[in-house]
């Protein structure tokens, strides 16, 4: 049987990797979170960061300039006390 994680370290590492992506890149999308760093549920990571770590996450609509597909990035607009 192959050993898994404790869930909490592993989110703790995707944590980490997202804030690590937005810091250097400003934003992040579920597409760059699944093909740059294997995270499948973003929006579930993002919740932790806001409701458990107190990070302000903001949200914006954009639209793909050629197919016009819309998506959301996510920002970090800096953390409030906890």
């Amino acid at each position: 049987m192959a050993y898994k994680q404790p869930k909490k370290r592993y989110h703790k590492f995707q944590l980490d990797l997202i804030i690590d992506h937005i810091e250097k890149n400003g934003s992040i999308s579920q597409r760059e979170a699944y093909i740059d760093h294997g995270i499948q549920n973003l929006s579930a990571r993002l919740a932790e960061l806001k409701y458990d770590y107190g990070y302000v996450i903001r949200r914006e609509a954009k639209a793909h300039p050629v197919t016009g597909q819309e998506y959301s990035r996510y920002y970090i607009d800096g953390k409030d006390d906890v």
